[in-house]
């Protein structure tokens, strides 16, 4: 729909949580899909949000991964509990609960009178329902095997090995009480619950579509979001309008409507030209646009790392680790590189999530994201005193792994290599990969020495709890430990191997003062010894329309169900200005 510059209502955007950023600098190759043309209805409020993909994966909360799914899916589900505009979990369809005195009973309490769009009642039942099809074998969830681990025999329900955790460590014991037994007292539980997979989905509508069909009658009920899908034109737009049947506070607007954009300077184009009221900035877009009145910036939790395997030499000597990064100046390869789109960070918890810690400092405890290559070299002479290598080259080569697509991740790694041969005489190779050969080799790079030495890689928080970024990263027989922290041969194993063991009570610890001095005591240990090599943490830019009302942006880009009825435009801002 096409808005005038007289029409007063405009269409409005927001911000939703876990945008997925490309890795690549994008060209300007492609046009936007066909615009499905409305005439323009008075008063009716509408938001209009590109999604930058040809069309939307999936609208089943349990299969729900990638960013564009996940937005759309908030709009029309909600599960027990999620976070608010300011990352702290509230309760959603639950009123309330209660921990038992052990940690390991969890006990939901259910608003009074909840239904389903279609004006079903939502039960008890259907909690239990939910989470556990998200967990069967047979529906092949991407995410629930992290995000639901930790409720009683997740595992065995995964593996097939039995066929119901309903009435086990799922229990209804009337229809507005739901009981969630865990395998432990996690601190993070309430964390986890709030991703979308565990999303309360509608039993009836599912039994008579089937798990891969329901979705395609989701106009029909399904979901006890905030919004209802009137339409999917694929590879087009996605329509919701308000859910009538919505238990919480109404939405203000009328109408979403998500456009599929196969880039960002076609979503560029569409917002000049009024389409859309929100465009993001991520390619060349961001330098020419970032004076605008209209622009805004926020950091994102998510980090550009380099991950280098304990496990293979060099990288077994803690000095010369150190050595490596701190004779790398992040500031000039931001600058360069990204053109100021992204913060040079030393940290591993980022900036926007609880427990950051502004006093943190890098290895050496040199403060600076410049580096310090008088450090360095002190730092690269003392670790090859310590392997008995008398001179650069008996050190072993280094091959630095990174995706072969990813312009920024091939100019800063051959800024990196120049910057290690200035300093040290250094030599260092580069191995371009594909994203599904560098996945693999990150994979296979666990416990084994023979694997990848160094590779370029990203993280992107899903909870905002630390436990996300270092338990899951860096604790005792995670997958995700790929560069072996803790299990390796050099003479710091014992040192890491205790860190580890911190991270598992930290895990547990219900003291929640406790538990932040503890995580950043561990990420200090962990940056000292250089466990991963921050880089960058990324950040949200975009143009936003300044009639746009009532937005609460935060580090996960997330709307929570609630906040729509506060989300307004306002005829006091125009809509249709550039901004410029």
């Amino acid at each position: 729909m096409q808005v005038s510059k007289s029409f007063k209502i405009a269409l409005l955007s927001v911000i939703v949580y876990q945008i997925l950023l490309s890795l690549a600098g994008c060209g300007r190759n492609s046009s936007p899909p066909a615009v499905v043309v409305r005439p323009p209805v008075v008063n009716e409020p509408i938001f209009r949000y590109p999604l930058k993909t040809p069309d939307v994966q999936t609208f089943d909360p349990a299969l729900a991964a990638d960013a564009d799914s996940i937005r759309v899916v908030d709009t029309m589900f909600t599960g027990l509990v999620q976070l608010d505009d300011q990352l702290r979990v509230r309760p959603q369809l639950a009123a309330s609960w209660e921990q038992s005195p052990d940690g390991l009973t969890w006990t939901f309490h259910l608003k009074p009178g909840l239904t389903f769009s279609d004006g079903s009642p939502l039960t008890s039942h259907d909690v239990a329902y939910s989470i556990d099809r998200a967990l069967q074998a047979d529906l092949k969830s991407p995410t629930s095997p992290t995000f639901l681990r930790d409720i009683q025999d997740a595992d065995q329900l995964l593996a097939g090995k039995i066929s119901t955790i309903i009435n086990d460590s799922i229990q209804t014991p009337d229809n507005r009480t739901v009981v969630i037994l865990t395998k432990k007292a996690a601190a993070y539980f309430l964390y986890t619950l709030s991703y979308p997979c565990s999303y309360v989905v509608e039993k009836k509508l599912v039994e008579r579509y089937g798990n891969s069909l329901f979705t395609n009658h989701l106009n029909e009920g399904g979901g006890a979001g905030p919004f209802l899908l009137v339409q999917h034109i694929q590879k087009q737009e996605i329509d919701l309008k308000v859910n009538s049947h919505y238990y919480g506070p109404k939405p203000r607007l009328n109408k979403i409507i998500f456009t599929f954009y196969q880039d960002e300077y076609s979503s560029y184009d569409a917002y000049q030209s009024n389409h859309l009221d929100f465009t993001e900035l991520n390619s060349g877009l961001f330098t020419t646009n970032r004076l605008r009145t209209d622009f805004h910036r926020y950091p994102l939790l998510e980090m550009v790392y380099f991950g280098m395997n304990y496990a293979t030499k060099p990288f077994d000597n803690i000095h010369i680790r150190q050595a490596l990064e701190l004779a790398i100046d992040k500031d000039y390869i931001v600058h360069t590189v990204t053109r100021d789109k992204v913060l040079a960070t030393n940290h591993l918890i980022p900036l926007g999530m609880q427990d950051y810690n502004p006093n943190l400092t890098g290895p050496a405890g040199i403060e600076s994201t410049h580096g310090d290559l008088t450090e360095a070299k002190l730092l690269f002479q003392q670790g090859l005193r310590e392997e008995g290598w008398w001179s650069v080259a008996q050190m072993p080569p280094i091959k630095i792994s990174y995706p072969n697509d990813a312009s920024d991740a091939r100019d800063s790694v051959a800024d990196i290599i120049q910057m290690w041969h200035n300093a040290f005489g250094i030599t260092a190779t580069i191995n371009p990969l594909s994203d599904r050969d560098l996945a693999r080799g990150v994979a296979n790079a666990t416990n084994n020495p023979d694997g990848l030495q160094m590779w370029r890689a990203s993280w992107k928080a899903v909870y905002p709890d630390p436990q996300d970024v270092l338990e899951l990263s860096f604790g005792k027989d995670e997958s995700n430990n790929n560069v072996n922290y803790g299990h390796n041969r050099s003479t710091d194993v014992f040192r890491q191997q205790n860190i580890q063991q911190m991270l598992a009570e930290d895990d547990v610890e219900q003291d929640q003062q406790a538990r932040v001095r503890s995580y950043q005591y561990i990420e200090q240990q962990l940056v000292n010894e250089v466990a991963w090599l921050p880089m960058w943490q990324r950040t949200g830019n975009y143009l936003l329309k300044p009639c746009v009302q009532g937005i609460v942006l935060n580090a996960l880009e997330l709307i929570p169900p609630d906040d729509w009825a506060r989300i307004d435009i306002t005829t006091q801002r125009a809509c249709d200005g550039s901004g410029e």
